[in-house]
């Protein structure tokens, strides 16, 4: 019996090879159920081939990929530590093989919120593939794509849009405008726009996307589904929000037939809708299809996963919105605990989840309790993603609008104009978030003179 042979689950469930019963579960999206039997078939294969047989080396990266998916990242990134480790002790520190492994682990390392290691990994993964494979080879490409996206994460947004316009100028060359890899870089460089507040070309490119790929995929595949959605999303942002709506509704129902109710694509298109939803004033809507979410990724994905944790965040948002600031506070209190304990007090997801319940504690007319935790929100994103960050932007706006409430204008002025400064150099003066600091600051130092 081959180790990687397929099967559907009913065929799985009679079989006696851990593997196989693992991979019908990681096909049906049942991934906290495929983890133990990988975690058995990795265990058998160490004792019956060895800790270096090239078997083990794949069982090793397969648990490690599914502790990623399911947010295990503290167990996924040593079995991705030892993978890159074996692969660069016998085939070499370049061969393609060592470069994926590489780029594997950086990739569980930025789910972590580690960018910084994430980009060296990235960075010398994308030196050796241009070093063994040429500056045009596909798989160079696919590492400069990575490279590039991680750049975006980091909010250096000038040098992530001209890598992925790179990227995709090379990709249209070199495999043509219908590849699937030139689809994903156009759909790649749509987002970089779309984080920089360039929305319509984001949308002009989300919307060629859209086109080329139902072209060429078909309307009910996946990836067509996928780029709907990034559509629907930057129409959300642009506040189209009928738009947004039509396409997030209409993709939920195609996911939901194509997919199943429990795929974790169709979760994350369902909050979407949710997202859509919320930012329409349909809160009872909203509320409802992140409650659905929340309960479905729980049961999917586990309680700690990444995307649970982010919709239990937006549902605690929702309920802000409406008003039910007790049951707000409560589940940002239990989001910001869970959160802290899975990913560590420094990740950025840990940071939005305590500026969101500074907000909370605002909202509440807590003042008391919401200025500590945005100082040291501030303090903490200041030195984890430094002060040109956007993040640490709106935590500087934040803390000086709480000091401005509670009658603290010169603590409130002082902010704003270093916040304004920074906007200036990082963004431009143009961009919104700029014009919407110097509003925030005409208005303290009116308050201010008028006193």
């Amino acid at each position: 019996m081959g180790l990687f042979r397929k099967s559907p689950l009913a065929r799985a469930a009679a079989s006696q090879d851990p593997f196989e019963i693992a991979e019908a579960y990681l096909e049906a999206g049942r991934l906290d159920e495929a983890v133990p039997f990988l975690e058995r078939a990795l265990a058998y294969h160490v004792q019956a081939s060895g800790p270096t047989h090239p078997n083990v080396s794949v069982l090793r990266t397969y648990l490690a990929e599914a502790y990623r998916e399911i947010g295990r990242l503290e167990d996924a990134i040593p079995l991705f530590e030892a993978a890159l480790e074996e692969t660069r002790r016998t085939l070499g520190g370049r061969h393609p093989n060592t470069i994926a492994s590489r780029s594997n682990l950086a990739g569980a390392y930025q789910d972590a919120g580690d960018l910084t290691r994430a980009i060296q990994h990235l960075d010398r993964a994308l030196t050796d593939a241009e070093a063994v494979l040429g500056t045009s080879h596909p798989d160079t490409l696919t590492c400069r794509s990575n490279l590039a996206v991680a750049y975006l994460e980091t909010g250096d947004l000038a040098r992530a849009v001209a890598m992925n316009e790179q990227v995709l100028a090379d990709r249209m060359r070199v495999l043509g405008a219908s590849h699937a890899d030139t689809l994903e870089s156009r759909n790649n460089l749509a987002g970089a726009y779309r984080e920089a507040g360039r929305l319509d070309e984001a949308i002009r490119h989300y919307e060629a996307n859209l086109a080329d790929t139902r072209r060429v995929q078909g309307a009910s595949h996946p990836e067509t589904l996928s780029c709907r959605n990034n559509l629907a999303d930057a129409y959300r942002e642009a506040d189209r929000l009928e738009e947004a709506i039509r396409h997030f509704e209409a993709n939920l129902a195609d996911a939901e037939r194509v997919l199943g109710s429990g795929h974790p694509s169709t979760m994350e298109w369902r909050a979407n809708l949710a997202n859509a939803y919320q930012d329409a004033g349909e809160y009872a809507s909203a509320i409802e299809h992140y409650e659905r979410t929340l309960a479905d990724r729980r049961r999917v994905l586990g309680a700690n996963h990444a995307a649970a944790l982010r919709t239990h965040h937006n549902l605690a948002s929702a309920y802000l919105e409406v008003g039910r600031y007790a049951d707000a506070i409560v589940a940002f209190e239990a989001n910001l605990t869970d959160t802290e304990r899975v990913v560590g007090a420094d990740h950025p997801d840990t940071l939005t989840s305590r500026n969101s319940l500074g907000w909370a504690y605002l909202e509440a007319g807590d003042l008391a309790r919401a200025i500590p935790i945005w100082e040291r929100n501030l303090t903490d994103r200041l030195r984890v993603l430094g002060a040109d960050h956007l993040d640490t932007m709106h935590s500087r706006n934040n803390l000086a609008g709480a000091y401005h409430e509670a009658d603290r204008l010169d603590e409130a002025i002082a902010l704003y104009q270093d916040n304004l400064a920074q906007a200036e150099q990082t963004l431009g003066a143009d961009h919104q978030f700029t014009a919407a600091t110097r509003d925030y600051l005409a208005e303290a130092t009116a308050n201010h003179d008028n006193r």
